[in-house]
């Protein structure tokens, strides 16, 4: 009988898609997790006990995959994550159908937040220990983003390029030394730990900021959105979270394993390797994704193999008649290095040795006549201005991804304003100054590409707390002190 129960949690979180949340039964959804002699699947699914009966299983099975997750707590942090993570999804996802925020809701949405915040403070605490209780207030400051991390370090200075788009003469060997550096270089970490938080992966860190803006914020900071959307990647996502959950349970404990669960999990068993056959092998780059500075365009660098093979047998005819000659053997050097590029690197990269090498051409043709290179040089050049476009073209994608940069900096601030908001809540009621200085150093410290986010944060907290207090859970004066502070704040900025 009990291990009826394991297969029926197992194989309820599992589903997809689930007619279930975090514990709590959907009317109407019929019974799919008992297991007779018949091989017939029925539900029987009450209020919180499969929650228990996962996150026991969670910590058995962590503890048998300890030498794949380097140590037992890590093992089982990253499951409960992955269970939250889901759990939030679903939860949310049974509030938009409903279109319902009753307190039992809240208190499971609270539940999971308050999770996630104390990881975060834990987190903090085992980086940097506190040395008073002042310490323990999250000190905001400002947050810069290098526009040359978009690049990657790897773009040529527009004041290198001339009005073609080749290399002038004076800067030749400037791009001629960065393009031979970008071949030697191994990608190098930024080095910077002080916001990393890995066993949060990032995807679940965005998809926890927008799901609790989507529920007490406002999109366009003036009016809370009645019905919001819940995207189908978040659907997928949260699918693949808890099927690989299922998964690493079924690998760590084989007694649960059954021919019988695995045939209802059938469907669940080909979207997922429909799922990974798309994200590794049929991913294919959008005209409105595609990044040239990062992303590999494997079909457009191979255009450049047939002009450089071409012009490299030609320079090659001329080195024999001219074996040592330095600006023939520079060119042959250049085309070499292209040739060797990888597949995977991006065509900024390939885009700078084409160019070099065009100047390299075309001024020993100048300079002198008996190296006739004519014909070998315009597919160059036409593939050098189709590469430059499409450089062009990318762009505005590359300001996205700045503007994505700073959205992501400033939400990742949820974790410590949470637990700023969520401290003060016990704080004596003449306190209630240093909250404002605190929420004050938030804003005032935010760059212009951080400030509407951190507006976001603001209002989306000052809806947790008023609709916590709409439903009982909240009913004590500084908790409507923090509403007031957080409503005036919002206001005034």
């Amino acid at each position: 009988m009990i291990l009826k129960k394991f297969w029926g949690a197992v194989f309820t979180f599992m589903q997809f898609p689930n007619g279930h949340v975090a514990g709590m039964t959907v009317v109407g959804v019929p019974d799919l997790t008992n297991y007779s002699m018949g091989d017939q699947l029925e539900t029987q699914y009450s209020e919180f006990k499969d929650v228990d009966i996962l996150e026991k299983l969670s910590c058995v099975s962590s503890q048998l995959n300890v030498g794949e997750v380097a140590d037992e707590v890590r093992s089982h942090s990253q499951m409960l994550v992955t269970f939250h993570h889901v759990s939030l999804v679903r939860t949310t996802y049974r509030i938009f159908h409903s279109l319902i925020m009753d307190k039992t809701s809240y208190l499971s949405l609270k539940k999971i937040f308050d999770y996630f915040e104390s990881m975060w403070i834990n987190m903090k605490s085992s980086v940097k220990a506190r040395e008073n209780d002042d310490s323990q207030y999250y000190k905001f400051r400002s947050r810069i983003i290098d526009i040359q991390d978009i690049f990657e370090g790897d773009v040529p200075s527009i004041s290198d390029i001339d009005s073609d788009g080749n290399a002038g003469p004076d800067n030749e060997e400037k791009l001629e030394l960065e393009f031979f550096k970008i071949m030697e270089r191994s990608d190098e970490d930024d080095g910077s730990v002080e916001d990393k938080w890995d066993l949060v992966p990032e995807s679940a860190l965005k998809c926890i900021i927008l799901t609790h803006n989507q529920l007490f914020g406002s999109p366009d900071l003036i009016e809370k959105t009645e019905r919001f959307q819940i995207s189908d990647q978040q659907k997928l996502k949260s699918f693949v979270d808890s099927y690989d959950f299922g998964a690493r349970i079924l690998k760590g404990l084989p007694e649960l394993t059954s021919s019988t669960l695995d045939e209802k999990l059938m469907p669940e068993h080909l979207l997922r390797v429909c799922l990974e056959y798309q994200r590794t092998c049929a991913a294919s780059l959008g005209s409105n994704s595609y990044n040239a500075y990062k992303d590999p365009n494997p079909p457009v660098l191979f255009k450049m193999v047939e002009p450089l093979t071409a012009l490299q047998e030609k320079v090659r005819t001329f080195l024999d008649e001219w074996p040592d000659h330095p600006g023939l053997l520079k060119i042959l050097e250049i085309i070499a290095s292209l040739l060797a590029m990888p597949l995977s690197a991006p065509l900024s990269k390939v885009l700078l040795g084409l160019q070099l090498l065009a100047g390299k051409a075309q001024t020993l043709q100048e300079n002198d006549s008996k190296f006739f290179l004519k014909d070998h040089l315009p597919p160059i050049f036409m593939l050098l201005s189709s590469w430059q476009r499409l450089e062009l073209e990318c762009w505005p994608i590359l300001l996205e991804e700045v503007q994505g940069k700073y959205e992501t900096n400033a939400a990742k601030l949820w974790f410590p304003l949470r637990a700023l908001l969520s401290k003060s809540c016990d704080i004596p009621m003449n306190d209630d100054l240093s909250i404002i200085k605190s929420i004050e150093e938030f804003v005032q410290t935010s760059n212009l590409g951080e400030f509407k986010t951190r507006l976001h944060l603001l209002l989306a907290f000052h809806g947790e707390f008023s609709d916590g207090s709409s439903v009982g859970v909240y009913l004590s004066t500084p908790v409507k002190k923090i509403q007031n502070i957080l409503y005036n704040m919002f206001g005034y900025y």
